[in-house]
């Protein structure tokens, strides 16, 4: 298991199989599953998302992590790049520097893309609950996934859906 980049002079979609614990660098438990990935176009400067269990089902997933991919900025994580719980009640969100919340920790990806430099985090989520992440400097993308008694899930946590095909012009009405 390591980190990987995939280049193509066509556009193209890369689907992941987690095949399970095996799969995992931090040998966390899982059940095989599949998970698309999003281009670095489709990367967002915000995203606002749910653990599977924040509606208090039944069955909850005790195991909830994130993978974080990011740009780099002089070879370090962003320190706008921030975390927030959503599900405070009563109280405005407080937005902790990821690096302060989770750690600094990273891996870099090694072949860099128009010039930028990626880096890569993976997040322990709590069971339950409504989170948001953000940054002013930089595009982002994560990835959830988690684990449950025989059942395991995988997806981009927020995905941007622009067509980039077309230039988006008009504002809507």
């Amino acid at each position: 298991p390591k980190i990987a980049t995939f280049t193509a002079d066509k556009p193209i979609s890369i689907m992941y199989y987690n095949t399970g614990t095996s799969e995992d660098v931090q040998r966390v438990n899982t059940d095989p599953f599949m998970m698309i990935f999003s281009p670095i176009e489709q990367f967002n400067t915000e995203m606002y998302f749910a653990s599977p269990n924040a509606t208090s089902g039944a069955d909850p997933f005790p195991e909830n992590y994130m993978i974080l991919v990011f740009e780099l900025h002089d070879e370090f994580m962003p320190p706008d790049l921030q975390f927030a719980e959503m599900s405070t009640t009563g109280r405005d969100p407080e937005w902790i520097p990821v690096s302060q919340r989770f750690g600094g920790g990273f891996e870099t990806f090694t072949v860099p893309y128009k010039g930028k430099m990626f880096g890569t985090t993976t997040i322990t989520l709590p069971t339950e609950g409504v989170y948001g992440i953000k940054s002013d400097s930089t595009k982002f993308v994560a990835y959830s996934y988690g684990f449950s008694n025989y059942d395991s899930y995988g997806f981009p946590t927020a995905a941007a859906l622009r067509d980039l095909t077309t230039p988006d012009v008009d504002a809507p009405i």
